[in-house]
C-alpha cells in the first residue's frame, strides 16, 4: 500500500499480487465445487456456459456422445458473453461456448493462464430481410439502400453482431435507424417477415420456416467466431472429451 494525502492506493506491486490472489481463490473456490459434486452426486459434474443461438445446434449431440446424464452430471447456464466470461473466470464455470468478432484479440488479462480456447467456426454476418422487400434476392444489397429502414439491434452495444453493423453502416456513410433493440430470435423473425424491419445475422440463426431472405452486404460485414474456452485448473478429464467432440460436430474453423 502506498499512503497519499488523499488515502491509501495500491501499488504496482499490490495491484500484481491481488490479480494472482483472485486467482487462487477462484480456483480454490472451482476445487471446493468439484468436492462437493463428487460428494453429492457420485460423478463429475460439467458447469457449461452457452449463448443461444449455438449452445442448441452445437451441445447436444456432442453432450450424448459424451454421456450426459449416465457417466457426467451437466448443468447449462445461458447468459450474456460478458457474463459467461466473467464466471468462467471466477471459476463458477469449466468451459464455455463464447462468441466475438473474427477479427478480435483472443484471451487476454489476468486469467489468460489458466484458459484453452479453441475456435470452432466462423459465420458471415449477412442482412435479414423479408421475403416481399425489395432488395430480396437481387444479389449483395449496398446497406445504403437500407438507410430508411428500421434495425433491430442488440441490446448491449458491444455485441459482435451490433460492431458489425455499426462498422458496415458507417462504411455506407449513415448511422443505423433504430426500429428496436432485441436479442430474441423469434421476435426478430416476425418483425422481420412481418416486413417491419431489418437485421443483421449469420447463416446458423435463421429459422428457414420463415419468410425471410439472408442477403449479403456490399460492405464487408466481417465473422462471427465461435470458440469453445476452458479453464486448465480445475480440469476434469471429460473437458478434452467434450472439445474433441465439439470441433468434430463442428468442422472446426
Amino acid at each position: 500500500m502506498e499512503r497519499r494525502r488523499t488515502g491509501a492506493v495500491l501499488t504496482e506491486a499490490g495491484r500484481a499480487f491481488l490479480l494472482h490472489a483472485r486467482t487462487a481463490m477462484a480456483q480454490v473456490k472451482a476445487a471446493e465445487r468439484e468436492v462437493a459434486d463428487w460428494r453429492d452426486h457420485g460423478m463429475v459434474t460439467l458447469r457449461i456456459g452457452t449463448f443461444a443461438s449455438a449452445g442448441a445446434r452445437l451441445l447436444p449431440r456432442a453432450l450424448a456422445a459424451l454421456g450426459a446424464g449416465s457417466r457426467v452430471r451437466v448443468e447449462l447456464f445461458e447468459g450474456e458473453i460478458w457474463e459467461l466470461e466473467s464466471r468462467l473466470a471466477e471459476g463458477e464455470l469449466h468451459c464455455a461456448l463464447l462468441y466475438d468478432l473474427g477479427t478480435d484479440p483472443g484471451i487476454s488479462g489476468a486469467e489468460a493462464a489458466n484458459l484453452r480456447e479453441v475456435v470452432l467456426e466462423h459465420e458471415p454476418f449477412q442482412v435479414l430481410l423479408g421475403q416481399d422487400h425489395p432488395a430480396a434476392g437481387s444479389g449483395p444489397v449496398d446497406l445504403a439502400d437500407l438507410a430508411a429502414d428500421g434495425w433491430i439491434r442488440a441490446r448491449n452495444l458491444l455485441e459482435a453482431g451490433e460492431r458489425a453493423l455499426m462498422a458496415g453502416c458507417g462504411a455506407a456513410g449513415f448511422e443505423p435507424r433504430t426500429l428496436l433493440h432485441s436479442d430474441d430470435y423469434g421476435l426478430i423473425h416476425a418483425f422481420v417477415e412481418a416486413g417491419v424491419g431489418v437485421a443483421l445475422v449469420v447463416p446458423s440463426a435463421v429459422d428457414h420456416r420463415a419468410r425471410v431472405a439472408m442477403v449479403p452486404a456490399a460492405q464487408d460485414l466481417g465473422m462471427r467466431r465461435v470458440r469453445f474456452v476452458s479453464r486448465l485448473s480445475p480440469r476434469p478429464p471429460v473437458i478434452d472429451e467434450l472439445e474433441r467432440l465439439l470441433v468434430a460436430h463442428s468442422g472446426g474453423a
